[in-house]
């Protein structure tokens, strides 16, 4: 049964000239549009204050008990060393 599909060369992929992608706008040009024109500062402040909010949550929380036994272990190898 004969395919419609356009030729593949022996090579297994597509021609250029035969690629569905070739009409498609290049992906980094979109990104760098996006950056530039980024979120509005109003935008910016709040992320920045939730994630102020939720950084000073962890590092104010103490260290788990766990972490501190290995670390002291690590110190006192260090020592002995």
């Amino acid at each position: 049964m004969a395919s419609s599909a356009s030729p593949v060369p022996s090579n297994g992929t597509p021609a250029a000239a035969e690629s569905p992608l070739r009409d498609l706008p290049d992906p980094s040009a979109e990104t760098s549009r996006s950056v530039r024109q980024g979120l509005s500062v109003q935008s910016r402040d709040r992320i920045a204050n939730q994630l102020r909010a939720m950084y000073d949550t962890v590092a104010n929380q103490p260290v788990p008990d766990r972490f501190a036994e290995l670390i002291a272990k690590l110190d006192a190898a260090d020592r002995s060393a």
